[in-house]
């Protein structure tokens, strides 16, 4: 169909769909592979490489950028954020705006990160919230990790060096 009405929330909801199966199809044609298409959703802004994986139940908006090798696991979440190669994502994580993730990160499990920058080769496994943070590269952060930069009135920068131990709970 070439032309279609939108008069409704229903048919608006239609038409999305219409769309978001046409900008999965161009990226699937040029090299990205969909484990589960029907359950992706993707904005038009979004930019992926040839060689990204996409796993069911995946959402990205905005101006999002996916390079080769990356892969992007089962219900995550990624808007207005760089994903560089060789990463993985998830499952079930959520990169806010802001976020830039390094070559070869592990970003696992229940992970949050927002307006944070993770190095090359590091490693948050699971159940862990970055936000405003530096992160340097080959970087182990442990489980229940979370960053508290906030004072009562400004955001302040958290910063990690390369090669650092985070334990679990802090």
């Amino acid at each position: 169909t070439l032309f279609r009405s939108v008069n409704d929330p229903w048919e608006l909801a239609q038409a999305s769909e219409i769309l978001n199966g046409r900008i999965i199809k161009r990226w699937a044609l040029e090299g990205v592979r969909f484990v589960a298409p029907s359950s992706t959703w993707i904005e038009a802004t979004v930019e992926l490489a040839a060689g990204v994986e996409i796993q069911p139940n995946v959402v990205l908006r905005g101006k999002t950028r996916i390079a080769s090798g990356a892969v992007i696991k089962v219900g995550s979440v990624i808007e207005d954020s760089e994903v560089a190669s060789g990463s993985q994502v998830g499952p079930y994580a959520h990169l806010r705006p802001g976020t830039q993730v390094g070559e070869n990160c592990k970003i696992g499990n229940f992970v949050e990160l927002k307006k944070a920058k993770i190095g090359k080769k590091t490693s948050i496994a699971h159940l862990s919230y970055l936000g405003d943070a530096e992160v340097g590269a080959q970087v182990n952060i442990g489980c229940g990790f979370v960053t508290c930069n906030y004072d009562g009135r400004s955001k302040h920068v958290t910063k990690i060096e390369d090669e650092a131990f985070v334990g679990s709970d802090c």
